[in-house]
């Protein structure tokens, strides 16, 4: 039994440790919402360059903790530095 607690400790440990930091990139687009995101994309698709309400471009490197990662549609993200709440297309992070 303790061997096996050990060993439970050892994997959640090593788990840890290749725990992954999340950023968005500088001059990324973001949005307040998925559903202005979802409109902004429409904007986007018909070529017409112009934000909508609740979406803007980020101005420098923010740390983000991940709170709904999609290939497919809108991420969701929390800025560590403001606690602002996001979705962006998942590109647009890098890790570290």
């Amino acid at each position: 039994m303790k061997k096996l607690a050990f060993a439970a400790i050892l994997a959640s440990l090593s788990t840890a440790t290749y725990a992954q930091q999340f950023y968005i990139k500088a001059d990324s687009l973001i949005c307040t919402s998925e559903k202005s995101y979802d409109e902004q994309m429409q904007y986007l698709a018909q070529g017409v360059k112009k934000y909508v309400s609740g979406c803007g471009s980020t101005t420098k490197k923010y740390q983000l903790v991940m709170l709904d990662f999609n290939n497919y549609s809108a991420s969701k993200a929390r800025i560590v530095e403001n606690g602002q709440v996001i979705w962006f297309d998942q590109a647009s992070t890098t890790v570290k």
